[in-house]
């Protein structure tokens, strides 16, 4: 059975108009930090009015940073976008994570159309 991460990701959309990235919270102690070695699975749900591809960001415990875009996109219809192995696609996923966001591309100005419903890591 896999587990899923205990606390739950907050996002908002801090500045549409650069790169259209959703932050999300982990927290400011290093004891919140996400442990990249153990959840390594990432899936989430959403939407978007036009065709959207998905980058995910981050920076680790030692400030090295990291990105890796996710094979699925965003659609009209809603969907879920099921786990995608991070480790399997970067080998920079490892370590404690600190900081994580996703960021969206796509045609016209995302900022109004993009919905995520939830976001969630896994073993």
């Amino acid at each position: 059975m896999r587990k899923i991460r205990k606390t739950s990701f907050e996002g908002a959309l801090t500045n549409p108009t650069q790169a259209n990235a959703l932050y999300l919270n982990v927290g400011s102690s290093s004891s919140d930090y996400i442990d990249a070695d153990i959840y390594s699975n990432l899936s989430l749900a959403g939407r978007s009015s036009v065709k959207t591809a998905i980058e995910l960001h981050w920076i680790d415990s030692d400030d090295n940073t990291g990105s890796v875009a996710i094979g699925d996109t965003l659609r009209v219809i809603a969907s879920d976008i099921e786990p995608i192995d991070l480790s399997a696609l970067t080998g920079t996923w490892s370590g404690d994570i600190k900081k994580i966001w996703l960021e969206f591309t796509g045609n016209g100005n995302l900022s109004p159309n993009v919905r995520i419903g939830w976001v969630k890591l896994t073993e």
